[in-house]
Parts: structure tokens; C-alpha cells; sequence
């Protein structure tokens, strides 16, 4: 659409049904993130409970995001970085507690009951995907590097078959 441009980096499809919003995280977090109406071009912040995240990847019925934060260190010791689930009006945050460092690039399963997601912990070994279940918070592994270089897996999602999982590993 003319009027409005947009870094295609920073774009994340809003939903698989409804293509016509688009939610989009500026570049570099964390400022306020958007839905944007592809027919207009209008840009709407989402609620501030929402913001803060690392993309926003929509459930595939369409009413919860997922979501990674990044919160500065404490001294308390907490791990910096979170995984969230949320209605897409805002109500109904819930952490989900992965016990890793980093948990980034939530991905739905295609019925909706699933994330698939990366865990890096770049002191102990690197990092590996996860899949909870954001209703109970049952995380379960599914790689194991048995190296402990810094290499993790990149950017899961799930297949259309809900039973297998794509994603990048960098060359060692």
C-alpha cells in the first residue's frame, strides 16, 4: 500500500487467517510495538502490557501473542530474559517460566496448543529448543548439543503438520 513504508525486518505477520494487520517491533527493542492495517497503512501501539517484547508471533486462532522480553539484570539474580503469552488486547500476561537464560523466537504449533522455542545459555553451552505448553507451562527439550560451543538453533517453527520442527543451525 503508498504511504507508509516499513523495514520488511521488522515485520511480523499478524496471523495466517487475517493478513490485513501486520504487528510490527521497531528496530531496536524496547520501544512500543504496532499492529499496521495493510489497507490503510494506520499504525496502532499495542497496550503497554505488550510492549517491551521480541516480536510478536499471533496464535493461529488469533488471541494470544507470544513473546520474549528482555528486563535488565538485578542483583536478585533473576535471568534477564522472559517468555510471555498474552491476549492481543493486553489482559492476561502470563510468564512462562523456561529456567533458562535466554528464551527467544516463540513459534505456534498450527492447532495453537504449543510453542516451540530457542534457549540460549551462552556460559553453560550454548543453546537449545524447547516446546511448552503455555496452559500447564510444561517445557520439554527436544536437542541436545553435546558440544558446548556457542552454537545454538535458530528461528524454529513448526511444520503444517504440527509434528515436526524447521530450523537454522549455523555452521560450526
Amino acid at each position: 500500500p503508498s504511504g507508509f513504508e516499513v523495514d520488511s525486518g521488522d515485520i511480523r505477520l499478524a496471523g495466517e487467517e487475517d493478513r490485513s494487520q501486520l504487528a510490527v517491533q521497531p528496530t531496536p527493542p524496547p520501544e512500543t510495538a504496532y499492529t499496521i492495517d495493510l489497507s490503510t497503512g494506520e499504525m496502532t501501539p499495542l497496550p503497554e502490557s505488550l510492549t517491551g517484547g521480541f516480536s510478536y508471533p499471533v496464535s493461529p486462532d488469533g488471541p494470544m501473542f507470544a513473546y520474549s522480553t528482555y528486563i535488565p539484570p538485578s542483583s536478585s539474580g533473576e535471568l534477564p530474559y522472559e517468555l510471555h503469552v498474552a491476549n492481543v488486547d493486553g489482559t492476561g500476561v502470563h510468564e512462562i517460566p523456561t529456567g533458562i537464560p535466554q528464551p527467544h523466537a516463540p513459534s505456534w504449533s498450527p492447532d495453537g496448543s504449543l510453542l516451540v522455542y530457542q534457549g540460549i545459555d551462552p556460559v553453560a553451552r550454548g543453546g537449545d529448543l524447547f516446546v511448552v505448553d503455555p496452559t500447564t507451562d510444561e517445557v520439554r527439550r527436544i536437542t541436545d548439543l553435546e558440544d558446548p560451543t556457542p552454537w545454538w538453533w535458530w528461528m524454529p517453527s513448526f511444520g503444517p503438520d504440527g509434528e515436526t520442527i524447521v530450523f537454522h543451525m549455523p555452521r560450526r
